[in-house]
């Protein structure tokens, strides 16, 4: 990112900072994202904190958002192109396979094998459509972001590295509850 952007970005952080803390918190986050026509629930605005939030203070500093700014825009510019490309209109929604075909342009840090990838669309598909429109697409992608951090962390702690982890119901609860 140039410079130009990089103040530009710091602007709208800053504009975005309503009590000067120089972070964001999640309700700060939610009044942001409806202003600018995605309404996300404070939990999934408090997800987003959560896996931008480096230091774990459960806000994000300019670096941080830097981050999470990054990850909606390429989220925002996927689903646009399966869309047609002109940006997607909020009540505008798109297919599974066409979802499917979005996931594959943003960045993951893990596949999903298909019935994985179909129980995450169900979960995000609240009205049982077959679609899922912006923000449901958004929240399916940090879901995955978000439960491949956790999974990464208990994969490095059992020290496989195979991709395979073993948890007991305590750590279930755990990861589980990291990942919303």
């Amino acid at each position: 990112m140039d410079s130009s952007n990089i103040s530009a970005l710091r602007d709208y952080f800053d504009a975005v900072d309503l009590d000067n803390s120089n972070s964001i918190s999640s309700t700060e986050l939610v009044q942001v994202l409806a202003k600018s026509g995605l309404n996300f629930s404070l939990a999934t605005c408090s997800q987003m904190i959560r896996v931008h939030d480096t230091t774990n203070s459960n806000n994000i500093s300019f670096e941080e958002f830097q981050g999470l700014h990054s990850f909606l825009m390429s989220v925002h510019d996927a689903f646009s192109s399966i869309s047609g490309g002109q940006g997607p209109k909020q009540t505008e929604h798109i297919p599974f396979a066409s979802v499917i075909a979005a996931l594959a342009t943003v960045p993951m840090p893990r596949p999903l094998d298909e019935p994985a990838l179909k129980a995450a669309l169900k979960a995000f598909d609240p009205t049982c459509s077959g679609s899922l429109g912006l923000t449901e697409f958004i929240a399916l992608c940090l879901f995955i972001k978000g439960a491949s951090a956790v999974f990464k962390a208990f994969e490095v702690q059992s020290g496989r590295g195979d991709g395979v982890v073993v948890f007991n119901w305590h750590q279930f609860v755990y990861a589980a509850a990291h990942t919303r």
